[in-house]
């Protein structure tokens, strides 16, 4: 089975890193979400990145 990989759109790919930058932000600084829910968001980010590249229209 061949996976045809497409870029991502710059819209998926700011919210993934903006995410992700503000999960690692919560663990440095209290941020109440970001620090309590970091490992389920930090994954949350990976998926939308990951469906970002396997979709075309994402």
């Amino acid at each position: 089975m061949r996976l045809s990989l497409s870029r991502p759109r710059e819209l998926t790919f700011l919210i993934a890193v903006g995410i992700a930058a503000l999960t690692l932000l919560g663990k440095i600084v209290l941020l109440p979400i970001f620090s309590l829910y970091g490992f389920g968001l930090l994954l949350i980010a990976f998926i939308i990145l990951a469906l970002g590249v396997l979709l075309d229209n994402l």
